[in-house]
Formats: structure tokens, C-alpha cells, sequence
């Protein structure tokens, strides 16, 4: 589903994309999926990210903390 048809469902999707690249260890490409949520209005924040369990394989990439400092929230 293209985001220019339902960009609320669209935003579920690509983020369920990025969850399924962490627990895959495809960590830059989950990485780079949150990159593009965290810069457009969506319900994912660096809060969430900080405390979700579900981000735990990219705690400790130096992208995943540089991306939570990007949008807003220290390490």
C-alpha cells in the first residue's frame, strides 16, 4: 500500500517492515526504515523506540543512538 493512498495504514506497514529487519539482523535497513518514520508525522517516537523491547537488537548500533538524538532524544 503506497503511502499516497492511506498514509496512516502505509505508516503500520513500514514500520512492521523495520521491526522485521531488526529481529532479521538486517540492522541498517531497519535502521534506515525508522530514519524515514521518525522525519514524517507517524505514532513511532524516539520515546517508544527507547523503551520497546522489540528495538533491543539495535541498541547498541551507533546509527540507532545517533537517530535518537537526530529526532530528539538523548542517550
Amino acid at each position: 500500500m503506497p503511502i499516497s493512498t492511506d498514509a496512516w495504514r502505509a505508516m503500520w506497514r513500514l514500520q512492521d517492515l523495520a521491526r522485521v529487519h531488526a529481529m532479521l539482523g538486517n540492522q541498517n535497513e531497519a535502521i534506515e526504515g525508522l530514519d524515514f518514520l521518525l522525519s514524517r508525522p507517524c505514532e513511532l517516537s524516539t520515546q517508544l523506540l527507547r523503551i520497546d523491547p522489540r528495538w533491543d537488537p539495535l541498541r547498541s548500533n551507533p546509527r540507532f543512538q545517533a537517530l535518537l538524538v537526530k529526532y530528539g532524544t538523548k542517550q
